[in-house]
């Protein structure tokens, strides 16, 4: 009786070994799972994408914010929004919520649109008036392009686990490689950029100013581009400099596509010689309200 009694305590204490040892192992499991639930390599490629897109852009107009309750140019106002909600939706995708993705996208493919319907992005890359206007123009576009395919990803496939997607979870995928290829082309033109200076074009004869004057960007202002209508003489005053004395960003765009200065700051000028008669009208492709026209004469 004795001996059936200490065999039932040795059992009874060996289950209650057996059963603590399990719940250890199962704690461990716990915490070993819970230390492999790491961010996707996605969200943190989105989180940098909309925060160097919105530190890039304030770069880019730094020169203008210091008129800006001055000017209250909508087109401004409208960059400095597109600012704040990439410092937002930041947060948001960092949480990993729905509305952080889809603000992110949003403002990304927002910003796409806009700056091909204004036609100036490619002209300030391939004639850049100053660093400010360059680096943006070279950089901003390429890397929202990447945050908007990442955060359209990151929508569909938001039920069923960032985690479950290899190109979402680690940068060993196609994600990394698309990440490290658009790095590689913004930083290789970043390079160029420093080297390219301001683009003048060979002159000939007297040079003819134009002012884009302060306040330009008001429709209701009687005065944009002074003089307003130029007459040159091929051979004697053929080439004409542009300067933009707004605190807000325009461009000289030719109707015809003839010339297109790109994005100029406050300061910049852009300069173009005429080779051929004709009426040449331009505008700002920002404010298209903005005109001028050049008539060129033999």
């Amino acid at each position: 009786m004795i001996f059936e009694l200490e065999m039932n305590q040795i059992l009874a204490a060996e289950s209650q070994n057996t059963q603590e040892k399990s719940n250890d192992t199962s704690a461990v499991s716990t915490f070993a799972t819970t230390r492999r639930k790491v961010t996707p390599f996605a969200i943190w490629v989105i989180a940098f994408g909309l925060v160097f897109s919105g530190l890039d852009l304030l770069y880019g107009i730094s020169g203008d914010l210091p008129k800006l309750s001055v000017s209250s140019d909508p087109f401004l106002d409208l960059m400095v929004l597109f600012i704040v909600v990439c410092f937002v939706a930041t947060v948001g995708t960092i949480l990993q919520k729905a509305w952080g993705y889809i603000l992110g996208a949003l403002a990304s493919i927002s910003f796409i649109v806009a700056a091909n319907a204004i036609n100036s992005w490619i002209p300030t890359l391939s004639h850049p008036q100053d660093y400010n206007t360059f680096i943006v123009a070279d950089s901003i576009v390429p890397i929202l392009v990447l945050v908007a395919i990442l955060a359209v990803l990151c929508i569909l496939n938001r039920k069923k686990g960032l985690d479950k997607k290899k190109y979402l979870l680690s940068p060993r995928s196609f994600t990394g490689v698309l990440t490290v290829a658009i790095v590689a082309l913004v930083v290789v033109g970043a390079v160029v950029g420093a080297s390219i200076s301001s683009s003048a074009k060979s002159t000939s004869g007297t040079v003819v100013s134009i002012s884009i004057v302060n306040g330009a960007f008001n429709p209701s202002s009687s005065t944009h581009f002074v003089p307003a209508t130029v007459t040159l003489v091929i051979g004697q005053n053929n080439t004409v400099t542009w300067t933009n004395n707004d605190y807000t960003i325009h461009t000289v765009t030719s109707n015809s596509n003839l010339f297109n200065s790109g994005l100029l700051n406050h300061g910049n000028s852009f300069t173009f010689t005429f080779m051929t008669p004709g009426t040449f009208p331009y505008h700002c492709s920002v404010h298209p309200f903005m005109t001028g026209t050049i008539v060129v004469v033999q």
